[in-house]
């Protein structure tokens, strides 16, 4: 772990944020921020609880932002989309454009997602690349656009057919019902699509207790269509991997936790391995 002393006594230690801390020196220091491997010269460095090394006041900014967003009272889904805004700001849109060509060539699952999709990972691994060569930083950006990539998937595979399906359909009763109502209001209104614990939520309304309603008939018969419905049903099948992605992944990088290398890699291997969700929701996308 980096000790502050050894660029000398700070003049002033700022209030401490989560795991970031900001000093300034009565002189300039000359060091190599960790984060982004820049040479700087400055009276301001930070430090990250188990970092190896100095960030520099720009790179503090940005975590401090991060930060603030996991520590706030948004909900999960306004945390998520501000989390990938902040993780958009940062990876030159030239590296993301190359990744998704490399990717495109290698990986035949990738090809098949959707554009949006497609940026999320490209985006992620881009993350991931910077992240790989320092110590001690949060990876919770880098999961955020694997979790974003699934989430928009559903909403491709899922969500948007059940949507054409109910067209026409007079849903009020079920906009009026908690456990349908998220639901109900995207098919019905200019929602957004909603967040993984929304659709999961959903899935088991549906597939466990079955409650009468038009939109759940309409659920039903689509998964019944679809190649991988046993996948969609069994209890082990997309609601653990979906589960999973959210408990362990999804929610403590919205929130507080510190996120390793260690976990990017699970999630990755979750998201877009051979059996991972984004193989399985392609294979079972809705007709």
């Amino acid at each position: 772990m980096f000790d502050v002393s050894s660029l000398g006594i700070p003049s002033k230690t700022y209030p401490v944020n989560g795991p970031l801390a900001l000093f300034r020196y009565e002189t300039t220091n000359t060091f190599t921020c960790v984060r982004c491997n820049s040479s700087k010269t400055a009276k301001l460095v930070a430090t990250v609880i188990g970092s190896d090394g100095p960030i520099c006041n720009g790179c503090y900014g940005y975590l401090l932002s991060v930060w603030k967003i996991k520590n706030s009272d948004m909900s999960d889904e306004e945390k998520d989309a501000a989390l990938y805004e902040e993780l958009v700001k940062i990876v030159p849109s030239n590296e993301v454009s190359r990744l998704k060509a490399v990717f495109q060539k290698e990986d035949p699952l990738f090809a098949g997602l959707s554009q949006d999709a497609q940026q999320a990972l490209a985006t992620s691994r881009a993350v991931s690349e910077t992240l790989r060569t320092i110590t001690g930083l949060d990876w919770s950006a880098a999961i955020i656009g694997l979790c974003k990539a699934v989430e928009i998937e559903i909403a491709r595979c899922i969500m948007m057919p059940l949507k054409r399906a109910v067209t026409g359909t007079d849903l009020s009763r079920e906009l009026q019902d908690k456990h349908m109502n998220r639901i109900a209001r995207f098919c019905t209104q200019n929602a957004n699509p909603p967040e993984l614990g929304v659709v999961l939520h959903f899935f088991r309304t549906a597939i466990q207790f079955k409650p009468k309603s038009l939109l759940i008939d309409k659920f039903v018969a689509l998964i019944a269509k679809s190649k991988e419905r046993e996948w969609l049903t069994n209890e082990t099948g997309f609601r653990k991997l979906a589960d999973d992605l959210k408990s362990n992944f999804r929610n403590p990088a919205a929130h507080t936790e510190l996120l390793s290398e260690t976990d990017y890699l699970k999630c990755l291997d979750l998201v877009q391995g051979q059996n991972g969700i984004l193989n399985r929701l392609v294979a079972a996308k809705f007709s």
